[in-house]
């Protein structure tokens, strides 16, 4: 059972005929669905989206035989985003497991990889299946599905800490591009800049609270590679709810280590009163919508 599928709205779902026969409906009224053709004839991969919301709902994939049986894969509750998180590079990969899709990108405000749940897959599969190259991406909408909530208050800071703070925060961003193209003095001098850090959170967490310490960030935060634990700002608060449930749904903006993603959580999920400039923090599922730099054609899509 995904633990997710209350930040969509059906957090009735508690056992397999209950998810059976959701699923079921999707498959058999969806909202949209896209097609693409199968390696033999007769036989085709099939999307289903059942929408709950703005850029909310469930997806279930799977594929359709020559008799035109339709057999369920996987499926996934999803928010999508279309405001542009990150232009680092990025590679898509086949997950192993299954017939899906994830993103790795390098994004240098983090130093790390951040690997999401790859949303428009059908759309690169098609891209690819089009040319036989694979298709390039120009930048990563980040969103994520959120699980244990919580509001926090926002760090006070006077206008000169926050100047200093900039300043500090493009310092950062130049050596880390440098390091990333080979640069030895930038490596070594980032290198020194996290032992002074180290050092001085080890200090201040001695008397102070971590949270005020430690404004954002996004963390590994389970077994799968694409989940996280998160810390951000709120930029923006909306409501949707489930027109199937009656659940509400928070959709969260939230900034964190300078990027932005859109998130959404069940009011049910989440303690505290969601506002513009508090934090907020959550397990989230990263997902993700790759930017594509060749123009679509040729997917079916009906709806």
């Amino acid at each position: 059972m995904n633990r997710y599928l209350s930040s969509v709205g059906f957090s009735y779902i508690r056992d397999q005929k209950q998810l059976k026969e959701l699923l079921g409906s999707i498959t058999a009224s969806p909202d949209r669905e896209m097609i693409l053709p199968g390696k033999n004839d007769g036989e085709y991969s099939r999307l289903c989206i059942r929408e709950t919301g703005s850029d909310t709902g469930i997806g279930v994939y799977g594929t359709v035989d020559s008799s035109g049986a339709f057999e369920t894969e996987y499926y996934y509750p999803y928010i999508d985003s279309h405001v542009c998180s990150t232009l680092a590079e990025c590679d898509i990969e086949k997950q192993t497991e299954k017939d899906a899709w994830s993103g790795v990108c390098d994004d240098y405000h983090l130093g790390m990889n951040l690997i999401f749940s790859l949303l428009n897959f059908m759309e690169y599969r098609r891209r690819e299946s089009l040319t036989g190259m694979t298709p390039g991406v120009n930048g990563v909408c980040l969103s994520g599905l959120a699980v244990n909530g919580k509001v926090l208050l926002p760090v006070h800071k006077t206008e000169d800490q926050i100047r200093i703070q900039e300043k500090e925060e493009l310092r950062s961003e130049k050596l880390m591009s440098a390091a990333m193209n080979g640069d030895q003095d930038a490596m070594d001098e980032l290198t020194y800049d996290d032992m002074n850090t180290y050092s001085s959170v080890s200090r201040r967490i001695e008397k102070n609270d971590i949270y005020s310490v430690i404004e954002t960030f996004i963390l590994p935060g389970g077994v799968e590679c694409d989940q996280y634990t998160v810390m951000g700002y709120i930029s923006s608060v909306s409501e949707n709810t489930n027109p199937l449930t009656g659940e509400k749904i928070n959709i969260l903006e939230v900034v964190s280590n300078q990027i932005p993603m859109r998130l959404a959580i069940s009011s049910e999920e989440l303690l505290g009163t969601p506002k513009v400039g508090c934090r907020f923090k959550a397990d989230i599922w990263l997902q993700g919508r790759a930017i594509l730099d060749m123009p679509s054609g040729g997917m079916s899509m009906t709806g």
